[in-house]
């Protein structure tokens, strides 16, 4: 059953805190229609979107999941599960609006945000309201001794109490009456089932007598039977057990002919084994004999080869020392030599040749990490203008120039940071790869508690942007990544110190697969 929704700017809100969950709620600005369940008119947490624009809470959405099919309760259109789209309402944002007390109808005229309703009502509010124990009339607690001692009050009590009902009161009784259907379907279903059981229980027991008086049956034409095959039984064996007997006799008669050839076998074995035995013991000796010669020839080859391997030992040490001396006196004259031509070679070196210097040497650099300033200032801008930026001075990383920076924008109240980057015209362009093919990393630092936090990714390589070519001018367009953090975040998480913060970037090689 449908929660109906109150008119006007009164709501019933559901998935919020116990505080405020099934009250009718009188807010002084109206709710987003897409905030409001299209079918039972309850403001919920977590809402539901359908491809036909209808707005769902989420327990209207299981009613209208059947099997395998998605239907739309209010205009029957069908719909697939992956299309549906599901959006929080966020308690921070309700619980900053401004609502009506709920003694509204009893003379409070104060506004207050949501979070502070509950306690208004229960601790400050004097607009509290109650009934006359006399004459039944609703009036306000503060005049109930006035209103005793006034001739107002009759003790006839005929005054209709449903007339005098809030509009509090009335939905409340209808959540409660909701409540208690629900309950009710639910026991009710409960009792049905059980009656059910009770029904199939009875005709299980109705089968089971049967099967007994069945098995009562069978089981005394089975002793019958049994009695009459015994007798049969005992005749046949005594005859099997004189035929046993006559096997038995002739049977030991062979068995005392295997024992007598078994006896004569084993003889022949053990005499075998001992000529065996004989054989073998004689082979080792001979063998042992030869191996102890060979030994003795062996040792004094190895003595001989020990004395020339300690010769040759100390002949190569006296080698290695003079080869020693040799390579440090060539090594000494090569680094004098080297250093006069790098004197030399140094003086006559232009300021081009160090700017490529510069970029070969940072061929194999692919990180920098630098400071950001004067945040207070590019936060003011931001929040002036919706936008700010900060570059950094210029440098090489993998051979490229590039200006690292931050841009900071004005979402919805708050100030979010993006990477910015920016590719410069450089020194050593014609050898580099182009369009930029690299992964940009960014990378807050927090250089006191050794800790960092990833918070941004883009990928490089695509000739169809600009600031991805090689530079013609001085610099190519500038570009941020659309990944972004929130600032209030970072301050929270420690990385901001003061009016300023570190951002590490890394260039990684852009993974192709």
């Amino acid at each position: 059953m449908a929660v109906p929704c109150p008119t006007g700017q009164r709501y019933t809100l559901f998935g919020f805190s116990k505080e405020l969950d099934w009250k009718p709620v009188h807010f002084v600005d109206s709710i987003p229609a897409h905030r409001i369940c299209n079918a039972c008119g309850v403001v919920p947490r977590v809402s539901v979107f359908l491809p036909c624009r209808h707005v769902l809470c989420s327990a209207c959405y299981e009613q209208c999941t059947g099997d395998d099919e998605h239907s739309c309760p209010l205009d029957g259109v069908p719909f697939l599960e992956d299309d549906v789209g599901w959006t929080d309402f966020p308690l921070e944002s309700l619980l900053k609006r401004k609502v009506k007390c709920w003694n509204e109808e009893n003379g409070c005229e104060v506004d207050m945000t949501a979070s502070d309703i509950h306690k208004h009502f229960f601790e400050d509010c004097a607009h509290h309201s109650t009934r006359c124990p006399k004459c039944s009339a609703l009036i306000l607690r503060s005049k109930v001794c006035a209103h005793l001692r006034s001739g107002d009050c009759s003790t006839s009590a005929t005054q209709n109490l449903a007339g005098n009902s809030s509009p509090d009161d009335t939905s409340s009784r209808e959540v409660m009456f909701t409540a208690l259907e629900s309950i009710l379907e639910k026991h009710v279903a409960e009792v049905r089932s059980g009656f059910d059981q009770v029904v199939r229980d009875i005709s299980q027991c109705d089968k089971l007598t049967e099967l007994m008086h069945s098995m009562n049956v069978l089981r005394e034409t089975v002793i019958q039977s049994s009695e009459t095959q015994a007798r049969g039984t005992n005749e046949t064996l005594i005859a099997a057990v004189a035929q046993v007997n006559e096997v038995k006799l002739a049977l030991g008669d062979k068995l005392n002919q295997v024992s007598q050839r078994l006896s004569s076998v084993g003889k022949k074995v053990g005499e075998a084994s001992e000529h065996a035995t004989r054989t073998c013991l004689e082979k080792l000796e001979t063998s042992n004999a030869a191996l102890v010669s060979h030994i003795s020839r062996d040792s004094d080859l190895l003595k001989k080869v020990s004395q020339s391997v300690s010769t040759f030992e100390r002949a190569l040490g006296k080698a290695l020392e003079r080869a020693t001396d040799t390579i440090c006196q060539k090594v000494t004259a090569n680094a004098e030599r080297i250093a006069a031509s790098k004197c030399k070679g140094s003086e006559s070196v232009t300021d081009v040749q160090m700017g490529h210097l510069l970029g070969y040497n940072t061929l194999n650099v692919t990180r920098y990490e630098f400071c950001v300033k004067e945040l207070n200032l590019l936060t003011a801008t931001a929040n002036t203008l919706g936008w700010a930026t900060f570059f950094g001075d210029p440098i090489y990383l993998c051979g490229y120039c590039i200006s690292p920076g931050v841009y900071l924008k004005k979402n919805d109240g708050c100030l979010s940071v993006h990477a910015l980057m920016q590719l410069n015209k450089g020194v050593i362009d014609e050898f580099l790869q182009w369009p930029f093919n690299h992964e940009v990393k960014v990378t807050f630092v927090d250089s006191y508690k050794g800790r960092d936090r990833e918070f941004s990714k883009s990928l490089g390589g695509k000739p169809d942007r600009e600031y991805c070519a090689r530079p013609t001018e001085s610099s190519n367009l500038s570009t941020f990544f659309h990944e972004g953090c929130d600032i209030e975040d970072l301050k929270r998480g420690g990385f901001m110190t003061g009016d300023e913060f570190s951002m590490r970037l890394d260039l990684l090689p852009l993974d192709l697969e």
